[in-house]
């Protein structure tokens, strides 16, 4: 199977081809911004380049036929999403229009594009299912909706083009041993405040996530990716979700967080306020996904492969 990566610099794609090389009958193409930095990488984790390219995202065409083609390109970070501010409805756009181009010509090529759970807006005072509706206050957007936004407008594209076989998969919280531990997530900051022997300020609010990891969203896409035809959207979602001070609790007894409470609210709100920022979705299991992980366990994974 030929598969090309859009953005494979991503700490999501770079999860992903862990996985898929794996494989053994896959040949990867990697289409990324900084080819040095990114060859860099590959040869510090010990990747072999055989059964994959490397190559600029700019030289990303129609050369070659690809069975299928996953876009990775997004902002994660919220810290860098309040920079790129609007940025980001043009960054979005003009990478999915480059995929769906290409379709055209090869009209067969499966595209699985890396959605978010932003594209449900401001409804994360409960978790989202499958009768959930987008909320966004159309006549007070504000920094927190563009993202929101710009997701929303390539979903709604994409289902507007039915004769292609496209995959939205809405991510909602991800973690893997690639975590940019300078990055402003929670996991980030713990793994940071260990790696640093520092103590972890965090508010005293509870909040529940779910964490999937690059095991699990592997077997997602294989599962999708190999339906004969499909155009939809589905939610990730693991074996459990979790909270945050059981996230703590675990980073403390395992890994040796030192973590302290304090009032004042000290989490970046980019994408706007998400209390309980994960999906009761399920739709995805009509396609035989299955998940064989928890959050906690995910993140367990993923810390002792960075810490240990």
């Amino acid at each position: 199977m030929r598969i090309a990566f859009l953005g494979a610099s991503s700490q999501i794609a770079k999860g992903l081809l862990r996985e898929f090389s794996l494989e053994g009958n896959c040949h990867l193409s990697l289409f990324t911004r900084d080819i040095k930095k990114f060859k860099k990488w590959m040869s510090d984790k010990k990747f072999s380049q055989q059964s994959a390219s490397i190559n600029s995202l700019d030289h990303f065409n129609n050369s070659i036929e690809f069975d299928l083609i996953i876009n990775f390109i997004g902002v994660g970070d919220p810290a860098k999403a309040i920079d790129l501010g609007s940025k980001i409805f043009d960054i979005t756009y003009d990478y999915d229009k480059k995929v769906l181009d290409y379709l055209t010509y090869y009209p067969n090529t499966k595209y699985i594009f890396i959605s978010s759970g932003v594209v449900y807006g401001d409804i994360f005072r409960f978790p989202a299912t499958l009768d959930s509706q987008s909320l966004i206050n159309i006549n007070s957007l504000n920094h927190s909706d563009w993202y929101s936004m710009a997701k929303i407008n390539a979903e709604a594209r994409h289902r507007s083009l039915d004769k292609f076989s496209i995959m939205d998969i809405r991510v909602f919280n991800y973690v893997s041993c690639d975590i940019d531990t300078s990055s402003r997530f929670l996991i980030a900051d713990a793994l940071r405040a260990i790696s640093t022997n520092q103590t972890m300020q965090t508010d005293e609010k509870n909040i529940m996530r779910d964490y999937i990891g690059p095991q699990d969203l592997h077997q997602l896409i294989n599962k999708l990716a190999s339906q004969n035809f499909l155009n939809t959207a589905v939610d990730c979602f693991t074996k459990d979700p979790t909270d945050k001070f059981s996230i703590l609790e675990l980073m403390k007894s395992k890994f040796g967080l030192k973590y302290k409470i304090k009032k004042s609210k000290s989490g970046l709100e980019a994408y706007g306020s998400r209390d309980n920022y994960y999906s009761q979705n399920y739709v995805a299991t009509t396609f035989g996904y299955k998940p064989a992980y928890s959050s906690l366990e995910n993140i367990s994974l993923a810390s002792e492969k960075l810490l240990c």
